[in-house]
């Protein structure tokens, strides 16, 4: 069996958590022996097959490379540009299945000419996939397309990376984490709207518990569009020695290791966030937002405590697990069993799979 990705996002792209869920899901597959290929706009990989960033320039090639690989299953993520080379190929090999994957949610309703186009297109798909029952709900409703084919939900997983004491001890180090510090951690909240409002919140939550005499620090990874602006608000507010932006890191387990709890704040979330399945797979005390897909994976009061973004209520909500360490205990074993349950790339490769089988 053959299976083609095409996809926006490859490896060593910003694709974020897009490129991460596709790099884990493509060696879910790889360990289960299935032969796969990845046509992509952005990224390198000299392995595949990188296609250019002009979005017609990309269809005409991404097909002309679908015509050498010969693919049995086509997986079609991102835009428009990605699924219509598939379509094409199908046209001419009727027996070949092709599959589209939504990976982001939609803030508002599509312009009508672009709903018939996106209605079209969709519907010469065999079925139509999504990361998360939420986003399923967000395209029909909120971006209001009218999708006629059969319809799966493709979850992403968690893979944990126990890092070593000496990548701990050297994090520490490196932003001055001393151990009488309690640790919240907020991960890649940085690069969209939606999100760094999400850390905006977050950080004036952390000021009504550092008002409150805890000695609170927040650290905050990812270099992106918003860090600049979340740093200024940090220092308006005077918090800004208890916050600590990263920017980028090599190993993301590094400082999930680090926090003593874990936080995502966000007002957008299409899927269920790698970063609260990390988070999970690792034993962490999670608090998070009720938005787009999170309450999927957080049950809340038993593996993870959901709260409306609202600052004294986040804070609130620290606080308690701050104080309850038998709690903190609790929610974190309670979210790595369901991680481990739930969440892994095995389960999400065998559900692929499984949906391959019966078509």
């Amino acid at each position: 069996m053959k299976i083609t990705i095409i996809t926006n996002y490859w490896l060593n792209s910003q694709g974020g958590g897009v490129r991460e869920y596709t790099k884990n899901f493509v060696n879910a597959l790889e360990e289960r022996g299935i032969e796969i290929s990845v046509i992509f706009r952005e990224g390198k990989d000299e392995k595949n097959f990188k296609m250019p960033k002009n979005k017609v320039k990309f269809i005409w090639k991404a097909y002309k490379t679908l015509t050498k690989i010969k693919p049995d299953i086509i997986l079609a993520q991102g835009g428009w540009f990605t699924k219509i080379p598939a379509i094409l190929y199908k046209l001419h090999n009727p027996k070949t299945k092709i599959f589209a994957l939504f990976h982001t949610h939609f803030d508002k309703r599509l312009p009508f000419y672009k709903r018939i186009t996106y209605n079209t297109i969709l519907n010469k798909f065999d079925e139509v996939g999504f990361v998360s029952r939420a986003l399923e709900k967000n395209i029909r409703e909120v971006a209001g397309l009218r999708i006629k084919r059969e319809t799966f939900i493709l979850y992403a997983g968690a893979t944990v990376k126990q890092p070593s004491k000496e990548e701990i001890e050297e994090f520490k180090k490196i932003f001055n984490i001393s151990k009488d510090k309690i640790v919240l951690l907020g991960q890649a909240l940085t690069a969209f709207k939606s999100k760094a409002e999400g850390a905006r919140i977050l950080i004036s939550a952390t000021k009504i518990l550092v008002e409150k005499g805890y000695p609170i620090v927040l650290i905050l990874t990812r270099e992106g569009k918003y860090s600049q602006m979340l740093k200024d608000f940090a220092k308006k507010i005077n918090i800004e020695k208890n916050v600590i932006f990263t920017g980028n890191v090599k190993n993301p387990f590094v400082p999930l290791a680090v926090c003593d709890i874990y936080t995502h704040i966000t007002l957008g979330e299409g899927g269920v966030s790698l970063s609260i399945l990390e988070a999970m797979a690792m034993g962490k005390p999670i608090v998070a937002t009720p938005i787009g897909g999170i309450p999927e994976a957080i049950e809340n009061g038993k593996n993870g405590i959901l709260v409306e973004p609202e600052p004294e209520k986040i804070a609130e909500s620290l606080e308690n697990l701050i104080k309850n360490e038998k709690l903190r205990k609790k929610l974190g074993e309670n979210a790595k069993k369901t991680a481990e349950e739930k969440f892994t790339w095995e389960k999400t490769a065998e559900t692929f799979l499984k949906l391959i089988l019966e078509e």
